[in-house]
């Protein structure tokens, strides 16, 4: 297609759910349960991630290094795009992605110097479909107790900035992060 001079004329973005509901091993009900309760990848979240466009010229290491960037979020499992028509030089391209189990709830407990310990949280990584992470924990040690909040956007209003913020409340003291910074994120 590179060698053609073919130019991108459509993009067509088709995302998975956690399971297969086609595949007999992934169609139990805590498989299709899973499913239900989570929202799936939206296709402008995929969009905005991607090295090219409509009208653009058709470039394999670009469509390579899309295909890299999407695999590299927490919340996919799978990206592949593939080339689905060519006709008079223009051709339509197809992104496939699956996702994964983003929910991650965490509880701990533990005993150190004659005192408990423990902590619990929750943390979710693609909330509400959208790649963006956000979560919650508390943690009793020996000599603090924690409450922090922390929230992270890999594409800022759909750019290429990431937005991080944190806050942590302690017995002893409180910190806060705010960081917006352009990492790289292609050759």
């Amino acid at each position: 297609l590179e060698k053609t001079g073919a130019r991108v004329n459509s993009i067509a973005i088709v995302s998975e759910n956690i399971f297969n509901p086609e595949n007999p091993e992934e169609n139990r009900w805590l498989h299709r349960l899973a499913n239900t309760w989570h929202v799936t990848t939206k296709p402008e979240v995929i969009r905005t991630q991607l090295l090219f466009e409509p009208g653009d010229q058709y470039n394999r290491q670009v469509v390579e290094e899309s295909e890299r960037l999407l695999r590299s979020n927490r919340y996919l499992r799978e990206a592949d795009i593939v080339a689905t028509n060519y006709e008079n030089g223009a051709v339509d391209l197809e992104v496939q992605t699956s996702d994964v189990w983003t929910l991650s709830p965490s509880v701990s407990f533990g005993r150190k110097g004659g005192k408990n310990t423990g902590g619990i949280g929750l943390k979710e990584h693609n909330l509400f479909g959208t790649g963006r992470s956000i979560g919650i924990g508390y943690k009793s040690k020996v000599d603090r107790d924690t409450l922090s909040l922390k929230y992270f956007d890999r594409n800022f209003l759909s750019s290429r900035y990431q937005l991080t913020g944190e806050y942590t409340n302690a017995s002893d003291g409180f910190a806060e992060l705010f960081q917006l910074e352009r990492p790289f994120f292609a050759l």
